[in-house]
Parts: structure tokens; C-alpha cells; sequence
């Protein structure tokens, strides 16, 4: 094989690289907001008189603001993404999702993160103007 070809599928190699990188980053983004979000959500609606409809642009402006941070926490997964998606590569053919206690660990840190955020938005939510929190009167 000449360098010409040698160099064209290295290039595809790394193209193909990049995008599963991308592709892993932005699914766990939107893991990490799917699950803040969702979970916040449930505890503001079962806490809450009258809850906001999921749908109100109140809500997608909370979303939104999760998912913000979702995309800045997930920087510090971008490394491990990257390092599991060359050893993924490594194996090609036979390669499948590593599971991994370094992935799995900061990730779980991250969705406390989100979580954490998540829930204080709802309960500025839920205190803006008056109290509509179920029992927090009596």
C-alpha cells in the first residue's frame, strides 16, 4: 500500500474518530439533562399545588439552563470519552461499549451536580411570587 493510501485512511480514521467523540460527548449531555431534568421535574410536581405544565416555556427555559450546565460539566468527561473511544477503535471489529469504573464514576459525580442544580431551579420555581409548595404553610 503507498503512502497516498496509507495517509487517506488515516484521515478517514481520524475523522471517523472525532465524530464518535462528538457523538459520545452530546449523548451524555443529554443523559445528564434527560435525568436532572425529569427527576427535578417529578419532585417539584409531587411537592407543588398547582405544577407548572413540563411543557411551559418556564420549564424549557429551566431545561435549558440544565442543559447549559450539562454541556460545561461534561468537559471533564471529554478525556475519558476520548480514551475509551480509541480503545473502542483498537478493537474494531469486535469492539462494543467499555464499560468503565473511570466513566462511570464522574459521570455518577456529574448527575449529582445536575441534580443539585435541577432541584434548586425548581424550588425558584416553585417560591417565585408565593408559596406553592404542598405543606409548607400548615
Amino acid at each position: 500500500m503507498d503512502n497516498e493510501v496509507k495517509n487517506g485512511y488515516m484521515e478517514l480514521f481520524v475523522a471517523i474518530w472525532k465524530l464518535a467523540v462528538q457523538d459520545d460527548i452530546k449523548k451524555a449531555k443529554n443523559q445528564l439533562t434527560f435525568q436532572a431534568f425529569t427527576k427535578a421535574y417529578e419532585e417539584y410536581s409531587l411537592n407543588t399545588v398547582d405544577p407548572m405544565p413540563i411543557k411551559s416555556p418556564k420549564m424549557k427555559k429551566i431545561k435549558k439552563a440544565i442543559h447549559d450546565l450539562s454541556t460545561k460539566l461534561c468537559e471533564r468527561l471529554e478525556r475519558r470519552i476520548k480514551e475509551l473511544v480509541y480503545e473502542e477503535a483498537q478493537r474494531w471489529p469486535g469492539n462494543r461499549w467499555i464499560k468503565d469504573k473511570k466513566y462511570d464514576r464522574i459521570m455518577g459525580e456529574l448527575k449529582k451536580e445536575a441534580l443539585a442544580f435541577a432541584r434548586k431551579k425548581m424550588m425558584e420555581l416553585a417560591e417565585e411570587g408565593k408559596c406553592y409548595l404542598k405543606y409548607c404553610c400548615e
